[in-house]
């Protein structure tokens, strides 16, 4: 049916269009009331596979009664086509509201209405998975509700639908166990309401970079931004509710409320009032006073009607029980860092100062065109200066070559003595950090052999990738990996999919997306999509033939088998439109029933002919052959009632026969009624030569001649016996049965003619 027919509702127009479904404002009639009328598109609603996360939002949101969520009102399927009708929110979302300013009371009642409705969906086992901005709509009267529940996740039951190519999540307000892709639960979000008050209070999303994967990355690691200044009393908010660890941000939506409700009783009248603006082009944050607000009542609404970075990956952001192995290399590797950044810094630019010796500033040595500079006096400060400068352009080798001459170079002063130390543990942590990062370049690329590129969580090369960046492999060396990596995980997406390892390939895939967004990402999830709708058309297929394999294995020789098979594949094809082994099915079931009746004609068994047609009539009555073998079956009809009309005329002229006076019949009228019976017997044998009752009724007559012959002989009529035998021979019907009566006639004849010779001469 076409998706703008759903009976009860006057689709009005058009307001939202997504990857599965289009979203209409509509009115319900039986109500007379504006909904939002959601229809998933027919092409994927023909799978019981694609349906499921549909169903699933409405089953979920259809459960919940709580102001801050959507109301379901009704939801169905109509001829295949899935449709939920919900309540209709007109007054826009948050994000176009965050772009012309809220003021700061309705900043915290938004939050407060929005952690209130995560705590009831929380408390009934419902992850909503994706909450941002553009998921929280408002009515007319200002208050908000949670939409789109459609990714959502039962923990009680740990169900999970995921349709092709869905990031679980928008990387933007993504927690860092959803970028790490591990199990969670209602705290994670918290933590998307806690990216949501950061951007509302700052005017920008705490994380940004230039990439999906980039923004994953600072989820992880990066340590949590500073607020604007006159917004600096909700920073421990801030830090608690995007605390990396799931242990340690507010483990309720009511706890972070409390503390909201503590820190607005602390404010100063004056940043009550403030007005918010969103980030400005030039990447400054902007706050104007509304004097006309008022301090809010106490209550239930407390605030208004609204009810790469220098810490590592150290898994902070992990319960201790699922700190990864990397994470933990990565804290000790940016302990190494830290520290040679120190010491390099404290022997190249701050070199300890002595009073026996003068101070010595190291430059690396460039080259000017003019005359090198007159070498240093002391071949000892020389060594050193020059360890310094290779360290720094990072020629190691060199380095420890130089701090060698200068230990061999004989006695060393104090002051040169110590800078030798420094150097020597410099160089040891720099050539610490320069085997960390060589290492971590042989499992980067071993890694790539293994096609280990985002999945395992714990061993794969995009975390790799994290900790080159940690350990200050260069951004740009990073970001050649990384689009490496992406190229590589195209290939490797791909690859699955040709080979037909579709869970894989989700996998990987909702790996891959969940952190980049290369363009690859659409195609590989426009062939997933392509491939699972066709395997799960293959799994409905495979469904159908189970289903009428039965069915059809009698269907060959039954009629009515044949007839209950055509029944089965109509109902299947009112539910699946597009199965084509319904439709085989129904095209072999036809032609078998036209089949059975043309069989039937050849065999004028005219019932079982009319039987076969009525199936054929029900399932296709246009059907181009129909016409002509109906026209076919009524000519053999009409034919077989004027046969049966000669046969039973036969039969009355052999009945005569049989009389107990036939001996008194004078012979001309024997022979008439003789040759009446045969002769409407050949007629009806040209209108139906198979007909039965025309053979049956030959039989009858040769066995009625020859009791009437037997009769004559018995009362002694041999010359009647005579020329009864004589006219039979004559006008006998063929056949086998006639025959043998005229020989039995001719037999009966001369024997009696014997008998008569011995009476009438006896001395012969």
């Amino acid at each position: 049916m076409s998706t703008l027919d759903i009976p009860g509702y006057i689709l009005l127009e058009e307001i939202g269009r997504g990857g599965m479904s289009t979203v209409f404002l509509a009115e319900q009639t039986s109500f007379g009331r504006k909904v939002a009328l959601k229809i998933l598109f027919s092409d994927v609603a023909e799978t019981e596979y694609f349906g499921q996360r549909f169903l699933r939002e409405a089953r979920i949101s259809a459960s919940f009664s709580h102001p801050n969520i959507v109301s379901v009102y009704d939801t169905g399927s109509v001829e295949g086509c899935y449709f939920l009708a919900m309540e209709h929110l007109s007054g826009g979302n948050l994000r176009e509201r965050l772009r012309s300013g809220i003021p700061l009371p309705d900043i915290l009642g938004i939050v407060e209405a929005i952690a209130d409705a995560l705590d009831y969906a929380g408390s009934r086992g419902i992850v909503h998975r994706d909450i941002k901005p553009g998921n929280i709509m408002f009515r007319e009267d200002d208050s908000l509700a949670i939409v789109d529940f459609g990714i959502a996740r039962d923990i009680a039951t740990e169900t999970q639908v995921t349709q092709a190519g869905t990031i679980l999540g928008t990387p933007h307000y993504m927690s860092p166990e959803q970028a790490l892709g591990e199990e969670i639960d209602y705290r994670s979000d918290l933590y998307s309401l806690g990216i949501i008050f950061f951007e509302l209070l700052s005017g920008a999303v705490p994380f940004r970079a230039d990439s999906a994967a980039a923004v994953g990355i600072k989820h992880i690691n990066a340590p949590i931004p500073s607020l604007p200044e006159n917004m600096a009393a909700f920073q421990p908010i801030v830090n608690k509710i995007l605390a990396k660890s799931a242990n340690d941000r507010y483990q309720s939506g009511t706890e972070f409320i409390s503390d909201l409700a503590d820190t607005w009783q602390n404010l100063s009248t004056e940043l009550q009032t403030t007005v918010l603006l969103s980030m400005d082009d030039g990447g400054e944050v902007s706050s104007r006073h509304s004097w006309n607000s008022q301090r809010p009542a106490a209550g239930s609404q407390r605030f208004s009607r609204h009810s790469r970075p220098s810490r590592a990956i150290t898994g902070t952001g992990l319960p201790d029980s699922r700190k990864s192995s990397f994470a933990k290399k990565a804290a000790s590797l940016s302990a190494v860092a830290i520290a040679a950044a120190a010491v390099t810094g404290l022997v190249l630019y701050n070199s300890q100062q002595d009073p026996d010796s003068p101070p010595t500033v190291v430059q690396p040595p460039t080259d000017t065109g003019s005359t090198p500079r007159t070498p240093y006096p002391d071949p000892v400060t020389s060594e050193l200066d020059l360890a310094a400068a290779a360290m720094a352009s990072g020629n190691l080798v060199s380095a420890e070559e130089h701090l060698d001459n200068a230990t061999n170079s004989g006695s060393l002063a104090r002051a040169q003595s110590k800078r030798l130390d420094a150097l020597r543990e410099a160089l040891e942590t720099q050539s610490a950090i320069a085997s960390q990062r060589e290492a971590l370049v042989n499992t980067f690329n071993e890694q790539l052999s293994r096609q280990q590129l985002y999945l395992p969580s714990e061993d794969n090369a995009f975390g790799t990738l994290a900790l080159m960046s940690e350990a200050g492999v260069p951004d740009q060396t990073v970001d050649a990996y990384l689009a490496r990596v992406s190229a590589m995980s195209a290939g490797q997406v791909n690859t699955l999919l040709n080979q037909g390892k579709l869970e894989q390939a989700q996998r990987e895939l909702n790996a891959w997306a969940a952190v980049d967004e290369s363009p690859a990402i659409q195609s590989a999830r426009d062939n997933l999509a392509s491939l699972q709708l066709k395997l799960a058309r293959q799994r409905d297929e495979q469904n159908i033939l189970r289903k009428i394999a039965p069915l059809e294995s009698e269907a060959d020789s039954s009629i009515e088998s044949n007839d209950r098979l055509l029944q089965m594949c109509t109902e299947i094809l009112k539910e699946s439109p597009g199965s084509q082994a319904a439709k085989q099915c129904q095209f072999s079931g036809r032609n078998r029933a036209l089949a059975f009746a043309r069989e039937a004609l050849n065999a004028e068994n005219l019932p079982r002919a009319e039987r076969a047609l009525k199936v054929l009539q029900k399932v296709q009555p246009a059907h181009p052959e129909l016409a002509s073998v109906e026209a076919e079956l009524r000519r053999r009809q009409q034919n077989q009632a004027r046969a049966l009309s000669f046969v039973e005329q036969a039969r009355e002229s052999t009945d005569l026969l049989l009389n107990d006076n036939s001996v008194d019949l004078d012979q001309p009228v024997v022979t008439e009624l003789l040759r009446d019976a045969l002769a409407k017997l050949d007629q009806a044998e040209i209108l139906m030569p198979e007909l039965v009752e025309i053979s049956e009724t030959r039989q009858s007559l040769v066995g009625t001649c020859r009791s009437h012959f037997e009769r004559l002989l018995k009362d002694g009529d041999v010359k009647a016996a005579a020329a009864f035998a004589s006219e039979f021979q004559r006008i006998r019907p063929a056949g086998t049965e006639g025959m043998r009566l005229a020989l039995d006639m001719e037999n009966a004849l001369a024997e009696g003619a014997q008998e008569k010779k011995a009476r009438d001469y006896p001395s012969f």
